[in-house]
């Protein structure tokens, strides 16, 4: 039945895979625009596999465990393009935007929460009939995402946090 809750969760997901495409194309116009200082290779290679990982799941499981990553994904993208959609009004915009550091906790966040719920596939503590092996390529996946994340939050976080608490002592001398 097309109209069946499981139809439009198959729906869902479909849609999903194509907004990976959508969000490829912002590194695609940094490329263009010659700012690949904004071009990392946590962007590359998230934006790489998230169309394959999604094709997976909309040809062999448009439905069931693997949704909950993508509906929190979802809601990551929503509140990461309005934080990039304020940053494009201007200069204006950046005593409002502190909270990009909150942001990417937020991301990381994400992968864990689905690490978490993937692992209790994996590991047998639920049995809902979702194939063990794609909850193990999940665990995968967002662990190497955590790992890049994490290196990202160091280096824009950490490392400014560091320059400015130097720039400060260096001013006081």
């Amino acid at each position: 039945d097309p109209k069946s809750p499981g139809m439009r969760m198959a729906a869902a997901a479909h849609i999903y895979f194509l907004s990976k495409f959508l969000e490829f194309l912002d590194t695609f116009f940094f490329i263009a625009r010659k700012k690949f200082s904004h071009v990392s290779r946590l962007q590359l290679i998230h934006h790489g596999v998230m169309p394959f990982f999604s094709f997976l799941l909309v040809r062999w499981l448009p439905n069931g465990h693997e949704t909950f990553g993508g509906g929190l994904n979802c809601l990551v993208h929503v509140i990461m393009y309005g934080y990039y959609f304020l940053a494009a009004l201007g200069p204006h915009m950046r005593p409002y935007l502190w909270w990009k550091k909150y942001l990417t906790t937020f991301q990381m966040i994400q992968f864990v929460c689905i690490f978490v719920k993937s692992l209790v596939v994996v590991l047998g503590i639920v049995d809902c009939a979702y194939p063990w092996q794609f909850s193990l390529i999940s665990v995968l996946l967002v662990s190497m995402f955590f790992g890049l994340f994490a290196e990202f939050y160091v280096q824009e976080y950490s490392a400014v946090k560091a320059k400015k608490k130097a720039a400060a002592l260096e001013k006081s001398q």
